[in-house]
């Protein structure tokens, strides 16, 4: 089947199909490498990992055997024209690929691919697949960190069950990568937490990957994150006051910082509306919530009108008789389950602040994003971010009790313990 699926690149003129054989075996075996090290580095097992990067690298071959490299991804064919751009411009110095500001990430390391190996769209989609499982092993580990112990085997399962991980993970969109990179940035959150400063630099790479493939919401993750943080522990010392002007200021220096960022990306109030209206209109799963009004009013007002459809919808009402509303249905109760069970487990442990921080976080980010989506098609998609963010969260309610000796032992190893972390 996994020939089957990389000879799949011959109707799109690809390379040749023993060239395309031979990258896509060497890069699933380079696979094998990476995830098993990474799993038996942080797990301690490289089982657990490899485990769900080979189911993977079969539910990708599945999908591209039976119905392409493109099936439930329409930005597919865009990353594959612009990849094979960057391998044309690699060859000839004087041409310049297209392409679009802040998501170049991704079609520079499936160019470079192509560069190498010809049109293998396969090898893009075994990339994911290693992301994928990355991405899985880092929310274990810092399910761990948080709740003293974890569940793997469940984590696969969550995986593997939630269609949105399952099906655009092995695909060649860039989701996998953001989701790794998300990952890598609650790893270091709960280890910096926990007294290992040295985790700043995994969360750096984190968000080095995730700015290559999607600036914007790099931006965005990472400030809801440091709000996150900022709020939960002034709530937690009990400065009210403090907390008000501190959000206040935050809130302002955030804003301004993201508009400034978006701007240099090309991205305008203009522009963002005329996409709020193309995406609403043109889509089956669209759905209207009024114009963008402009300055910071504005977009907190539109902010707050669009954010219950990200947090609960699609309303059973606004449910139509289409194939991809079944897509929408069963991932928006994946997102439900997740949601309360992350909510849940966060009240069942004594220690909230990291889980507090997270849905926070969560929560933020979805605020913000209640701005420019105006599908629930795209609203899916972008909520595979925030289930990174909690599923941590969800793990921790699978956790085994362990007494306070073990616990104790469990933080001594891990660093200092969180109280003593917030008091200095």
């Amino acid at each position: 089947m996994l020939i089957a699926s990389i000879d799949q690149n011959a109707h799109l003129g690809s390379a040749d199909t023993t060239v395309a054989i031979l990258a896509g075996l060497l890069f699933f075996l380079l696979g094998l490498l990476v995830v098993g090290v990474i799993s038996r580095r942080l797990l301690g097992a490289s089982s657990d990992g490899l485990a769900l990067y080979i189911y993977l690298v079969v539910i990708g071959c599945v999908v591209v055997t039976f119905f392409g490299p493109f099936f439930l991804a329409p930005d597919s064919p865009i990353y594959d024209e612009q990849a094979l751009g960057v391998a044309e411009s690699i060859r000839e110095e004087e041409t310049e690929a297209a392409l679009t500001n802040g998501k170049e990430g991704w079609p520079i390391l499936l160019g470079s691919v192509y560069y190498i190996f010809g049109r293998v769209t396969f090898v893009g989609i075994i990339i994911n697949c290693v992301a994928t499982a990355v991405s899985a092993i880092y929310v274990t580990r810092t399910a761990e960190i948080i709740f003293g112990s974890s569940s793997r085997r469940r984590m696969i399962l969550w995986y593997l069950c939630t269609p949105l991980l399952a099906l655009l993970g092995p695909s060649l969109l860039r989701e996998a990568l953001c989701w790794l990179g998300i990952s890598l940035m609650c790893f270091a959150l709960a280890s910096v937490f926990r007294g290992r400063v040295s985790a700043l630099w995994t969360g750096a790479i984190g968000v080095f990957i995730f700015g290559a493939v999607r600036t914007s919401l790099a931006i965005l993750v990472l400030v809801a994150l440091i709000l996150g943080w900022l709020i939960v522990v002034l709530i937690k010392k009990k400065k009210r006051l403090t907390l008000l002007l501190a959000s206040v200021m935050c809130v302002t220096l955030a804003s301004t910082v993201l508009r400034l960022a978006l701007n240099g990306l090309g991205v305008t109030e203009a522009s963002l509306q005329a996409n709020r209206e193309y995406i609403s209109v043109e889509a089956t799963t669209g759905f209207s919530s009024g114009s963008l009004q402009p300055g910071i009013g504005g977009f907190l007002t539109t902010a707050v009108q669009g954010f219950p459809r990200l947090l609960f919808g699609p309303f059973p009402w606004e449910f139509e008789f289409a194939p991809v509303w079944i897509w929408v249905g069963i991932n928006t109760i994946a997102w439900l389950t997740i949601l309360y069970l992350a909510i849940r487990s966060t009240f069942q442990i004594q220690e909230k602040t990291i889980s507090l921080v997270l849905l926070t976080a969560a929560g933020l980010l979805l605020l913000a994003m209640s701005v420019s989506l105006t599908n629930y098609g795209i609203v899916v998609r972008m909520r595979g971010s925030t289930m990174i963010l909690l599923l941590p969260l969800v793990l921790g309610k699978y956790a085994p009790r362990r007494s306070a000796d073990e616990r104790q032992s469990f933080r001594s190893m891990t660093g200092q313990s969180s109280r003593k972390f917030l008091s200095k």
